[in-house]
């Protein structure tokens, strides 16, 4: 149920998100606090006596569930490309990726859970790429509907834009140009007509990283955590029916206004991250359709942020360019869906 929830998972070396599953606003809570990651096998589902109605606050609920901080955290996975060509001449390169969009059973309560996936990852594979190497992705429709991917953040062309109405249909393909000629945090989502919202919740999103590979900005990327410490939180809310799979109130009251009753960190309801004493980098994505969040330090400690499309925080009117680098340490608004943000999580020093 939406109210009436506060659970808490604790211990050393976690990162605990300490969830209140309101209407308009979950409040997730990281504590950096550890040691070296261990691993642990997904826990079971809890059932309740409820059908798939709506709750008391008028929103769908989902009559079974998942016991939080179970489940440990995990990144996805990363996208290598097919192929890579480069002009001897102009020593300009291109990078050739190919993903098949498609349905992939998912246990998340030790019975398959239907997601529609990029290469069978929902959220998908993460791209990274040099900034000025060009890309070419190809995507390749295994659904049942058609697709329109967009790269949200990206100065694509017309043609690449993945406009609505530019519709794959389901058994062909078509590839994305993209130039990559800036860089940051960007996300592809399936933007299809009439469909975005539907088939985003249903899994269809990713993170897109543009790197700035060049020597000079050897002294910029000094200052920020190893690649190891470089992490994508990708926050989605779900509901689940009583057969185990998604519910979306698709041509119904809340067909544009669905806020769940699970959050998932790239596909995982509720994890927690074991961590080391040291800064880490978070790339925070919202993919929810509906939901804002607050996100911020459980033991008080300092957030730097560093970058929020492009190092300005157009997403937000709460934040302003004067922030950029610096410590922000009152909880931090994820108000719009689709925004990405990155941000330092610091220890407090005298911990």
């Amino acid at each position: 149920k939406r109210q009436g929830i506060n659970a808490e998972y604790g211990g050393p070396g976690s990162i605990n998100m300490v969830w209140s599953s309101f209407i308009l606003l979950t409040i997730c809570i990281f504590q950096v606090n550890g040691q070296a990651a261990s691993l642990f096998i997904p826990n079971s589902y809890i059932p309740m006596q409820l059908d798939d109605c709506d709750d008391e606050n008028g929103f769908p609920a989902s009559p079974i569930t998942l016991p939080p901080f179970v489940n440990v955290f995990e990144t996805p996975p990363k996208l290598n490309p097919t192929l890579s060509v480069c002009n001897s001449t102009t020593k300009k390169c291109i990078d050739y990726f190919e993903i098949r969009v498609k349905p992939q059973d998912i246990l998340l309560f030790n019975t398959p859970t239907e997601f529609w996936t990029y290469n069978g990852y929902s959220p998908g594979p993460t791209i990274k790429i040099c900034k000025n190497r060009q890309s070419v992705v190809r995507f390749i429709n295994e659904l049942s509907s058609g697709i329109s991917v967009h790269l949200h953040g990206s100065s694509s062309l017309p043609p690449y834009d993945g406009w609505a109405d530019d519709l794959t249909q389901p058994g062909k393909y078509k590839d994305y140009v993209y130039p990559n000629n800036r860089v940051g945090t960007l996300w592809y989502h399936d933007h299809a007509v009439h469909q975005t919202a539907f088939q985003a919740y249903k899994g269809l999103a990713g993170q897109y990283w543009v790197v700035d590979c060049s020597t000079c900005s050897d002294s910029f990327n000094q200052k920020l955590p190893h690649p190891n410490y470089d992490l994508e939180f990708i926050i989605s809310d779900k509901v689940f029916k009583s057969n185990f799979q998604l519910l979306y109130d698709k041509g119904g009251d809340h067909d544009d206004n669905l806020y769940g009753d699970h959050i998932l960190i790239n596909g995982i309801p509720w994890p927690y991250l074991q961590v080391e004493k040291r800064v880490y980098r978070f790339r925070i994505l919202n993919a929810s359709v509906s939901r804002p969040y607050l996100v911020h330090l459980s033991n008080g400690g300092k957030m730097y942020i560093v970058a929020s499309k492009w190092r300005t925080f157009i997403c937000s009117n709460v934040l302003s360019n004067s922030l950029i680098g610096k410590v922000y340490s009152r909880p931090f608004p994820i108000s719009d869906t689709g925004c990405a943000y990155s941000i330092h999580f610091k220890k407090h020093t005298s911990s």
